[in-house]
């Protein structure tokens, strides 16, 4: 039996205008108890990154940045966490202009025996558009995902390989916080995500374009799946 597609169930973006402490987005409806629930934190660094706490029931999968320019952190609640709604806010230790993009997903059931998966992401950063990071796969038919954020307002295009999908609100693939003016003091964030055709042990490239060189920072993560369900009828005599 094959495991069921992966879909967008829904997703929420948020941004704190001119900085603060604080940012949030807010579910459109409440999730389900078996959906795989994914946030990304990301700010402008401002010179030095900061602390992000997340709500109850959220765990942090990684962070990092570079201390000038862009800073994130990831997290998830798997399919076994509890529905969620309302709306989900993220604390800074210090105020920063910031944005997050929550999605729910459905069907990508974590692995057997708890682990996130194999991680591989960032610190990448660059003045160049193209935005680069790679997946060394652990496990059959995983998914990924990975987020990226600049510095600046920008426009994200071309999620590649084939197979990645934006993480898509009200039609948007990215979020900018609105306050600052230009010239690098702002933040603009997008995710992707994709299921895994590859193997375990395999290099998975992924990567997108964006519309003008800005310093930029990838993170992207592999989460097994577990096995797909298969029964057996047997008669003994």
């Amino acid at each position: 039996m094959a495991h069921p597609a992966i879909t967008q169930v829904q997703s929420a973006f948020g941004e704190n205008g001119t900085g603060g402490t604080s940012v949030a987005a807010t579910w459109v409806s409440a999730t389900d108890a078996g959906s795989t629930l994914i946030a990304a934190v990301i700010y402008n660094s401002n010179g030095s990154l900061v602390t992000v706490s997340p709500p109850s029931g959220w765990v942090e999968v990684n962070s990092g940045g570079d201390g000038t320019s862009v800073g994130g952190h990831t997290y998830w609640v798997p399919g076994t966490g509890s529905p969620r709604s309302g709306t989900e806010t993220f604390s800074l230790s210090g105020s920063r202009k910031a944005v997050v993009i929550l999605v729910e997903l459905s069907g990508p059931a974590p692995e057997e025996g708890g682990g996130s998966g194999a991680i591989f992401g960032g610190p990448v950063t660059d003045t160049s558009p193209t935005c680069v990071g790679s997946i060394y796969t652990a496990y059959p038919n995983g998914f990924a995902f990975f987020w990226v954020g600049n510095r600046n307002v920008t426009t994200y295009t071309s999620p590649l390989p084939t197979g990645f999908n934006f993480v898509t609100n009200g039609g948007a693939n990215q979020v900018s916080s609105s306050g600052g003016g230009a010239g690098g003091t702002k933040v603009t964030g997008a995710m992707m995500w994709a299921e895994l055709t590859n193997g375990p042990g395999e290099d998975y490239a992924a990567h997108c374009t964006i519309s003008a060189s800005q310093i930029w920072f990838i993170q992207g993560y592999e989460i097994g799946r577990k096995p797909p369900f298969q029964a057996t009828l047997g008669v003994g005599w």
